[in-house]
């Protein structure tokens, strides 16, 4: 079978397991995730990969951010350890740059992931999928259905919320006015854009998928993830 004919509750299942290793921040599983990813990435077409580059390529501040936090406020010994006294105050720590690595990449393989299961996986079905997760944590109550409701409104909202932030984001051809102020007159635009979108959006009503229940056998899937990834 296919692994991208998987049932939607084993894709999540399988990326929290991916993502759970990955917190732990051990090369060795950075690496198998890493070699996941590719073998992924390589089966699926081009344009699956795009959108994921285009996320990180978002979010290269947030990681040149890590790094510094990490490489120079770190303790630890200099990074080059034949630098002049001097200096050896200012270069990165060794454990800094060590760590600083380890997360970044991590959070960079993470990205990818969650990439690759909303591309592969339809909103009806993510909908579904978490649905069915959480079900057995409702305690007889309809936590799993609200729940589900709210990621579907949430799911439907982002689409007509997008354009209102490129609306509402401050101009600076000609201002001078001072960047925090540009930023709070920016959230005031947006909410009042928010607040017109909320009283003209007529009350639709919202139908939950089914709850899906997925094949015994495909269970392997994310047991052989798990099991690799322990293993390394």
């Amino acid at each position: 079978m296919p692994l991208f004919d998987l049932h939607p509750v084993i894709r999540i299942i399988t990326f929290l397991v991916l993502g759970t290793y990955l917190s732990l921040g051990r090369p060795a599983d950075l690496a198998a995730a890493g070699l996941m990813m590719t073998v992924l990435y390589a089966a699926l077409e081009r344009a699956h990969l795009l959108p994921a580059l285009a996320t990180l390529r978002r979010m290269r501040w947030f990681f040149l951010s890590i790094l510094i936090i990490y490489f120079w406020f770190t303790p630890g010994h200099p990074l080059w350890p034949g630098a002049a006294g001097a200096v050896a105050p200012w270069l990165p720590t060794a454990e800094g740059a060590r760590m600083g690595l380890v997360r970044a990449a991590a959070l960079a393989l993470f990205v990818l992931g969650v990439t690759l299961l909303l591309q592969t996986t339809s909103r009806s079905e993510l909908i579904a999928g978490i649905r069915w997760i959480v079900r057995p944590f409702s305690l007889g109550g309809r936590f799993h259905d609200k729940l589900a409701l709210r990621i579907a409104l949430v799911l439907e909202t982002v689409p007509r919320i997008q354009p209102m932030v490129q609306e509402a984001l401050p101009r600076r051809e000609g201002e001078k006015t001072h960047p925090v102020k540009r930023i709070g007159a920016a959230a005031a635009r947006l909410v009042a854009l928010a607040q017109a979108e909320a009283q003209r959006a007529p009350c639709n009503a919202i139908e939950l998928p089914p709850d899906p229940h997925p094949p015994l056998g495909q269970w392997l899937w994310p047991l052989l993830a798990a099991v690799v990834l322990g293993v390394l």
